[in-house]
């Protein structure tokens, strides 16, 4: 019988599979000046009570600027 452990140990890992594609795709569109966005990756995955399980991931807070851009005049 597959347990509530054994769960969140194969999200923990599909999660990590979509962290390394988000690294390659921020290679792939050049933003690697120093590597600290890409190197900043992480998940924290958490069972918030029994019948739910929390993921978070996070990256360095300027992952927005890099997504979105910044106006030429604001550089």
């Amino acid at each position: 019988m597959i347990g509530i452990f054994d769960i969140k140990a194969s999200i923990v890992k599909e999660i990590d599979k979509v962290l390394k594609e988000l690294q390659i795709e921020l290679l792939q569109q050049g933003h690697k000046a120093t590597g600290a966005l890409i190197q900043s990756a992480e998940q924290k995955t958490a069972f918030e009570d029994a019948t739910r399980l929390v993921i978070d991931i996070y990256f360095n807070d300027y992952w927005v600027y890099v997504n979105n851009g910044v106006a030429a005049n604001r550089i």
